[in-house]
C-alpha cells in the first residue's frame, strides 16, 4: 500500500514538474526563513537562547519532566503532574517531552525546544498549501498562499526558530482542522 502511494506521488511529480518544482521551493523559502535569520542568535557557542516569553518556563517544565520519575512509556504517571505543569499549556509540554525523548531525552530537550517552532511552521505551510489547493483546485493559488504564509511578518516572527511558545502548535491544530472539514 505504501509502495502504490509512492508510486502516485511520483506519476504525480513527474506529470506536474513546474508545480511540484514551485512548491518545493515554497516550502524551502518557508523553512529557510524561520532559520537562517535567527539561527546565530540561538545557537550561541554553548548555550541556546530563547526568543519568546515563556520559553524558559517551558524548558523548565520539560526537563523537570525528564528528570523526574514519569515515564514516557507509562501514562498512569502522568496523572502525578505537578499543579503548575496542568495550569500552564499541558499539551505543549507533553508533545515536546515525548519527541525529545525520542531525540534522546533531557540532552536533547534545548535542541528539541529550539527547533520545535520552525519544524511546525514548516509543515503548517505545507498545510496551508493543501487546504487552498483543496478548496481552490489550483494550485497555482495553493502556492501564492504558501508564499503569502510564508512571507507574514507576525507569523515568522512566532514561527522561528528559538520563538518557544504555543503559537506554532495552535496554528498547527487551526490549520489541520481547517484541512480536516
Amino acid at each position: 500500500r505504501l509502495w502504490n502511494r509512492l508510486q502516485a506521488i511520483k506519476t504525480y511529480v513527474r506529470n506536474n514538474r513546474v508545480s511540484a518544482t514551485l512548491f518545493g521551493g515554497t516550502i524551502l523559502l518557508t523553512a529557510l526563513i524561520r532559520i537562517v535569520f535567527a539561527y546565530d542568535n540561538v545557537f550561541r557557542e554553548d548555550q541556546i537562547v530563547y526568543n519568546a516569553v515563556d520559553s524558559y518556563l517551558v524548558a523548565y517544565w520539560v526537563e523537570h519532566l525528564h528528570e523526574s520519575f514519569y515515564q514516557l512509556s507509562d501514562p498512569t504517571t502522568w496523572a502525578a503532574f505537578p499543579v503548575g505543569l496542568w495550569d500552564h499549556d499541558l499539551l505543549l509540554h507533553l508533545i515536546l517531552w515525548i519527541t525529545s525523548g525520542i531525540f534522546g531525552g533531557s540532552e536533547a530537550v534545548g535542541w528539541v525546544l529550539a527547533w520545535y517552532p520552525a519544524v511546525v511552521g514548516t509543515i503548517v505551510g505545507g498545510v496551508v498549501y493543501l487546504l487552498a489547493t483543496r478548496l481552490t483546485a489550483d494550485r497555482r493559488i495553493g502556492i501564492t498562499a504558501l508564499l503569502f504564509y510564508a512571507l507574514t511578518p507576525d507569523v515568522v516572527t512566532r514561527t522561528t526558530i528559538g520563538s518557544l511558545d504555543t503559537e506554532p502548535l495552535d496554528l498547527l491544530w487551526l490549520a489541520l482542522t481547517a484541512l480536516v472539514v
